[in-house]
């Protein structure tokens, strides 16, 4: 192997002068590009609502590009012209997709809210939005656009959900108050939302401070808006948008209201106007700014807490949106006001009798303090209204928050006036919104007479006698009330609602993560798909890696496990049968077998089942609290799943060598993601935390709450590279300190050395393998993919005809695989008219095809036809990136990621990669646009990092690299020298990569790249490897017995020192004594050291008398043969035959005792059949033999395709 030192930048040279990409896409491209912008879209619901320039905006989203059929229903239209939808988009089978909220407003407002968002969103709790996508405009018109992604786009769990997926809390309340149906339980919502979310979303920023109210409220400003300056207004606004005056203008005047002035002589004695009343008012706004200043409490409010800005999901989950107006120091009871307004005024109607809503407010606007009940004397007199009832269990409800709103460490002592005029200029307000009909209008000119009379009686002006009348009379009415206190604990020196209580906690957990998990992206189309759709029963087989002990659950774990049985019978019931398995398990499976999608499948379906058993506990008996509200019943059995990527784990232990590798609640390597993730003192952060610390005390016998433990997913321990042992160790410790968490780990085959699997044997980990995709599983799958995308019955039968041709089997026996290969297929058939059954893909072409498909769902084309400056550089980017220059930037991303064992980079670690400014300004914009969607972001609190779809991309795009450098070094002559750099790390020359299970697919990819004669000097340098070559003098071992015969002078092991079983292990080998390559023929002889006894034991079994065929014996070693077991057990032939060829034997073994006969046998796909054949192995020997006891060579089996290798 020797030769001149290469270094990186020959290399960088050598791959960009061999580099050679196949472009059969390119005219297909240009002719989709033509399809794709003559593609018509269909636009359902209230699309004629947006403008020319909205619609625009919205097609320039990520997730309304990827649709032809949406539809668009209006959830509100405010002052500014700014509009809130709900988005809901098709696929082409007609299967509607999770909704989200679409906002256009102003780009100046859209970055304002989004800045809010992210920095007030999780103070509601885990129910909050998130910015998921968004567009500017320049100007002042409501053109932007932004998308609100609520748990990812999924709302709670629908596929059990009688409830719409989401709706507002404005539309419960109407149907409610429209015919009192009691189909959703109201007040369990209003105490979610507003008593424990809100409570503590304003208490954030709690101070007690003086406030000057008349212009914290803005009265006279609002009298001025609704009522003396109405008229102008209304113009003001129809000059805007005609719809936000329309309803505004009914009636244009305020007198309009009261002709008559039957309200005005009501409440206050005297004939006059309306307009006539408020002038005088509107003239005393020094007199009201000094004279309502108050000490009260103030805080964070959001300012605009109406039903319309709380959605409501299937599962009772309340979500707030709209952080535009939030506020800091505002009086806290500015929130809940509004939303008693928003109830009485708007949706509300005409449900409840007028006179007794009249009554109503006339006492709200007397409140004398804080904590005085309502009195029930207003019951008495609409006891035959059931709507007004029902409202004053609203505003009881609402009385009682504003109560513990206003409680707490130093809060002032007030007479009620503050929550008077709160109400007062609510009431004012309404007069200026366009939604309430004529008749709530009428309403709210009332509620606004009673609170400015009410202030006035509060500053010592006149009210006259009949306002005196009615005032005295209601302040006395509560003055009779105030024995009945909302609680006798709530004007306390604490805050009276704790901000999370685990009951309360995980049901909202389960509905929003399991609802988020239950959905995945197409990996082309970036469609959502719920990760049930187009299933099939997983084959899963045991793996004999483990020697798993018996792990003995403790009583609180085994009820625990018999909770999640149902779970593992439903997605591997062999598992079951396995007498060591109590829980913990490990899910071997190739790049693209589904183990990530088995995870979110097994997420989902806890969450479901956890979610349905807290439903069913409110259909048992309620116990009362000693305010009298139900204390909701508990748990006997949670089980919270956590779905853990373990590349997350490794980064984390990258940056901090020094992470605790020990179990520890509060520092350790979990409760360190959970931080991050979902974000330091969240609700969700000390859900997990509580669940772990009952654990222990569980443990301890010390805990009688809830049985609980973590349903641990963790997924990719391939990806976690060199740091996978201290992970295991570390889950080893997690299990041995709290041992009523179940794991269900994921890892390729091949990763785990003798140290890894000890440590999971002694944890109790049972093992098992993804088997292959049956054809007719494939064929399943296949259909059900081409029609969720819309395909036409003759492409669907054209193309499942060649996933049934035998040639593919190696593709669609993957998922992933197959999942390409349909798109791939699908690509061809639209292009030539018809697929061509005889050209047979091979799994390079397939990934690279699908690679370039990828770059095309950049969109490119639907800019085409628009001539703006702006579409214009979006075509110039994604041209740049579609470039030559552009691959070859990919590949040096794949090969510094590969070689560095990265899956992702920062932008700067990818600037550092590429040398051309142009690809570079291109690709960082549209990265961050999310218009590349073969790169992702990770989700992370910390810098932003990106990756590849996936890993097999990764490993492509460094196979591309590296096959140009081989070609270029075949013109220089220095195959060899290359090989030598790329096969080895930069601590050693021996080219271990080429035995790395990181790097065995890379390789696969590179053999089925270069050209036939690169590709023979290629193995040529790769036969350097002397250790895999069978000659004369090669110690070996007799494979049919070794193992036996081994273990039957170990059996007695516990008797015998380690000295002892090695020498015993040592003398079980055997020398080849001569070799006849042609015939494939050996003789072997015993080699020292050697004991008599086993020479003995070797002649009786007649191994030393008479030659054997080579099959027969085996040695392992650590080099190419390692590669050439890969392709086997994946069905190269190619490259196993041409290494084979060139003197690698196929007998020699791995590490892990896998060899290239071995992979043939267990895995007989007829090609692998047929080289054993040409190569004169003996393959009559039974699938099983390894395992069994009997070692007679006379019992053999046939295999069925051993006498046909043509066919």
């Amino acid at each position: 192997m020797a030769g001149p030192d290469i270094s990186s930048q020959e290399v960088a040279l050598a791959a960009d002068e061999g580099f050679c990409i196949p472009d059969e896409y390119a005219a297909a491209a240009k002719s989709q590009e033509a399809v794709d912008v003559t593609a018509q879209r269909e636009l359902l619901g209230d699309a004629a609502l947006l403008t020319k320039d909205q619609l625009n905006s919205l097609y320039k989203l990520k997730e309304p590009a990827k649709y032809a059929k949406m539809k668009l229903k209006r959830v509100s239209l405010s002052f500014s012209g700014a509009s809130v939808f709900f988005f809901t988009p098709y696929r082409a089978d007609g299967v509607p997709m999770p909704a989200s909220v679409m906002k256009f407003d102003s780009k100046e407002c859209v970055e304002d809210e989004m800045a809010k968002t992210e920095k007030f969103r999780s103070l509601f709790g885990s129910t909050t939005p998130k910015v998921n996508d968004f567009y500017l405009v320049e100007g002042e018109g409501p053109c932007s656009v932004m998308q609100i992604d609520l748990c990812g786009g999924v709302f709670g769990l629908p596929e059990f959900a009688k409830a719409p997926p989401v709706q507002t809390f404005a539309s419960i309340l109407e149907e409610e108050f429209s015919q009192l149906s009691h189909t959703v339980d109201i007040i369990p919502i209003l105490n979610e939302a507003l008593e424990r979310r809100m409570f503590h979303f304003t208490m954030s920023a709690r101070t007690v401070k003086e406030l000057k109210l008349a212009d914290t409220y803005k009265l006279v400003r609002f009298v001025g808006h609704g009522i003396l300056n109405r008229a102008k207004e209304g113009a003001k606004r129809g000059a805007k948008n005609p719809a936000l005056a329309a309803g505004f203008e009914n009636p244009k005047e305020i007198d309009d209201l009261d002709p008559e002035g039957k309200m005005v002589m009501e409440l206050t004695g005297k004939k006059q106007t309306v307009r006539e009343l408020f002038q005088k008012f509107a003239g005393m706004e020094q007199k009201l700014s000094e004279s309502l200043q108050r000490r009260v409490v103030c805080g964070l409010c959001h300012n605009d807490l109406h039903g319309g800005n709380l959605l409501v999901d299937s599962q009772g989950l309340v979500w707030l949106i709209d952080f535009a107006t939030v506020k800091d120091g505002q009086h806290v009871l500015m929130d809940l006001s509004k939303f008693l307004s928003a109830c009485v005024f708007m949706y509300l109607q005409d449900a409840a009798e007028e006179k007794h809503l009249q009554v109503l407010g006339q006492i709200l606007s007397t409140t004398p303090d804080a904590t005085t009940d309502l009195p029930v004397a207003f019951l008495n007199d609409a006891e035959n209204d059931k709507m007004a009832k029902f409202l004053f269990q609203i505003v009881s409800r609402l009385r009682y928050c504003m109560c513990i709103f206003e409680s707490g460490p130093g809060s002032p002592e007030n007479d009620g006036l503050p929550f008077a005029i709160a109400l007062f200029s609510w009431s004012a307000r309404m007069l200026s919104y366009s939604e309430p009909s004529l008749y709530q209008k009428t309403r709210a000119l009332y509620w606004t007479i009673l609170g400015m009379q009410r202030v006035l009686y509060a500053i010592g002006e006149d009210v006259g006698p009949t306002g005196c009348k009615w005032i005295e009379e209601k302040i006395a009415l509560w003055e009779g009330q105030k024995g009945r206190r909302i609680s006798t604990s709530v004007a306390t020196e604490k805050l009276a609602v704790a901000a999370y209580t685990f009951e309360l906690e995980l049901p909202t957990y389960l509905a929003q993560a399991g609802g988020a998990e239950a959905w995945c992206s197409d990996i082309l189309t970036r469609e959502k798909v719920n990760v049930t759709e187009h299933c099939v029963t997983l084959n899963l087989k045991m793996q004999g890696g483990l020697n798993p002990r018996a792990v003995q659950l403790i009583p609180p774990a085994e009820r625990l496990y018999q909770l999640v049985k149902p779970i593992y019978s439903r997605f591997a019931p062999g598992l079951l049968s396995n007498v060591f398995f109590r829980g913990r398990v490990i899910i071997i499976g190739d790049a693209g077998s589904g183990k990530s999608v088995l995870t979110k499948q097994v997420f989902a379906a806890i969450a479901q089942d956890q979610v349905k058993a807290v439903q069913a506990l409110q259909d048992k008996p309620k116990n009362k609290d000693e305010q009298g509200r139900n204390i909701p019943p508990k748990l006997d059995l949670a089980m919270v799943p956590i779905r853990v990527p373990l590349i997350d784990l490794s980064r984390q232990i990258e940056e901090n060598p020094d992470s605790v590798v020990e179990a520890d609640t509060l520092n350790d390597l979990l409760a360190v993601w959970i931080g991050r993730h979902y974000g330091q003192d969240s609700n969700i952060q000390h859900l997990i935390s509580d669940t772990r610390n009952a654990v222990m005390e569980l443990m301890e016998g010390a805990y009688e709450g809830t049985t609980q433990g973590l349903f641990l997913l963790l997924d990719g321990l391939d990806e976690a590279s060199i740091r996978r042992a201290v992970i295991l160790k570390y889950i080893a410790s997690l299990l041995q300190n709290e041992s009523l968490h179940f794991p269900m780990i994921t890892s390729r085959p091949g990763v785990l050395g003798m140290y890894e699997n000890d440590i999971m044997s002694a944890a109790g980990f049972v093992s098992i393998s993804l088997s292959r995709l049956a054809i007719q599983d494939s064929v399943e799958l296949s259909t059900g993919m081409l029609t969720r995308m819309g395909s036409e019955k003759p492409m669907v039968e054209d193309i499942t005809k060649i996933i049934k041709n035998p040639a593919y089997v190696a593709l669609t026996g993957n998922p992933l695989c197959l999942t390409l290969l349909v798109h791939v297929l699908r690509k061809w058939h639209t292009d030539s008219a018809g697929v061509s059954s005889e050209a047979i893909l091979k799994k390079t072409d397939v990934y690279q095809k699908a690679f370039k498909l990828m770059l095309h769902q950049s969109d490119a084309a639907k800019f085409m036809s628009r001539d703006n400056a702006s579409d214009l550089e979006l075509i110039r980017h994604i041209s740049n990136l579609k470039s030559t220059a552009g691959r070859k930037f990919y590949q040096r991303i794949g090969w510094e990621g590969h070689s560095s064992r990265k899956r992702a980079m920062t932008l700067e670690d990818l600037k550092a990669i590429c040398h051309d400014e142009t690809i570079w300004t291109s690709f960082s914009e549209m990265v961050k646009q999310g218009r590349l969607p073969v790169f992702q972001p990770v989700e992370g609190r910390g810098e932003q990092m990106y990756q590849l779809a996936h890993l097999s991309f990764q490993e492509m795009l460094a196979a591309e690299y590296m096959s140009s450098v081989f070609r270029y070094s075949t013109k220089t002559c220095q195959m060899r020298q290359y090989l030598n750099f790329m096969a080895s790390s930069n601590k050693t020359v021996g080219r271990e990569r080429l035995s790395e299970n990181w790097w065995l697919q890379t390789w696969l990819h590179v053999g089925e790249m270069l050209e036939e004669g690169i590709f023979q000097e290629w193995v040529n340098c790769l036969r350097d490897d002397d250790r895999c070559v069978l000659k004369v003098g090669r110690v070996v071992h007799f494979e049919h017995v070794f193992r036996d015969v081994a273990n039957l002078f170990i059996v007695e092991k516990k008797k015998r020192t380690q000295e002892e079983i090695d020498f015993v292990r040592r003398t079980m080998w055997l020398r080849v004594a001569w070799y006849d390559e042609e015939r494939h023929l050996v003789q072997l002889e015993t080699c020292p050291p050697f004991s008599w006894r086993h020479k003995f034991a070797w002649k009786n079994l007649g191994v030393l008398d008479k030659p054997l065929t080579a099959a027969h014996v085996g040695w392992q070693c650590e080099g190419v043969n390692v590669l050439a077991t890969e392709a086997a057990r994946l069905g190269d032939v190619a490259l196993m035959s041409a290494l084979t060829n060139m003197g690698v034997h196929y007998s020699v073994q791995t590490p892990m005792t896998w060899s290239p006969l071995l992979c043939c046998i267990m895995y007989p796909l007829w090609n692998g059949t047929r080289f054993l054949v040409e190569h004169k192995a003996d393959i009559n020997y039974s699938h099983d033999w390894r395992m069994s006891n009997n070692i007679q060579r006379r019992q053999r089996w046939t295999h069925p395709e051993a006498f046909a290798p043509g066919e």
